[in-house]
């Protein structure tokens, strides 16, 4: 019952390095999240409130005042609604 200890070898380093490269992203991204979390409860501006009517990735980009119509006025609306951005 001899083992074949070179396949056994280079497994087991191919399955340790990609536990290292799991453990070590993870900490990165967690390490990421973490700033941002401090930065933003940190910075005097907060993440901008929701608005009402948003859809799922086009957001609020339909509410917007067509080409050519007064969009300083709609802004200046939701900035006396929502506060200064």
């Amino acid at each position: 019952m001899e083992r074949n200890h070179q396949s056994f070898n280079k497994f087991d380093c191919e399955t340790m390095a990609h536990f290292i490269y799991a453990v070590v992203g993870t900490l990165l991204i967690a390490t990421i999240v973490y700033i941002f979390n401090e930065r933003q409860r940190a910075s005097k501006y907060k993440l901008p409130p929701l608005v009402e009517g948003g859809v799922p990735i086009l957001g609020n980009a339909l509410q917007m005042p067509p080409i050519g119509h007064d969009a300083g006025e709609v802004t200046r609306k939701w900035a006396e609604k929502y506060g200064e951005m």
